[in-house]
């Protein structure tokens, strides 16, 4: 096992423990919050975590609504990581418990990733969006009302 994969399990290690965290937190409204003033106005704590966050406000607060199977996304990937370099062995073709672990942490992202789009976008499944969150409308349903907000333009 090289160094610089240990450096990198490590620093994923980290971040898993911290979104592990912040779950509970998350869960019960923490990213919803106007607590913090930045700029002359009050923000919430999931603004500014996400303020980097290019694709607009809609999927912004989804991303926030989604936070949840991100973090347990996180740390699937990061015990799929470990448990395939620790089994990987030394030759160059990998052992069959390093393979399946690879294949289970793919399969394990893309499920959270999927889930996390749903809830970007539809805010569904409502049993794994935080309690405050079940009531907005996803991304796709504030899109339609702005859209439907417009004048005709003739």
């Amino acid at each position: 096992m090289s160094a610089s994969a240990i450096v990198t399990g490590i620093v994923s290690l980290l971040l898993g423990i911290v979104g592990l965290i912040m779950l509970p937190r998350a869960w019960s409204g923490y990213f919803t919050r106007r607590e913090t003033r930045y700029r002359g106005r009050l923000r919430s704590h999931g603004e500014l975590t996400y303020m980097w966050w290019p694709f607009g406000n809609a999927t912004r607060r989804g991303l926030i609504r989604g936070f949840g199977p991100v973090a347990i996304a996180w740390c699937g990937a990061v015990i799929g990581f470990w448990v395939a370099e620790l089994n990987g062995g030394q030759g160059p073709h990998p052992s069959h418990v390093a393979k399946l672990a690879a294949v289970l942490t793919v399969v394990w992202v893309f499920v959270g990733l999927g889930l996390v789009l749903t809830i970007m976008f539809f805010n569904w499944p409502k049993i794994i969006v935080p309690p405050p969150h079940r009531a907005e409308p996803g991304a796709v349903s504030e899109w339609r009302t702005k859209r439907g907000n417009k004048p005709n333009g003739r």
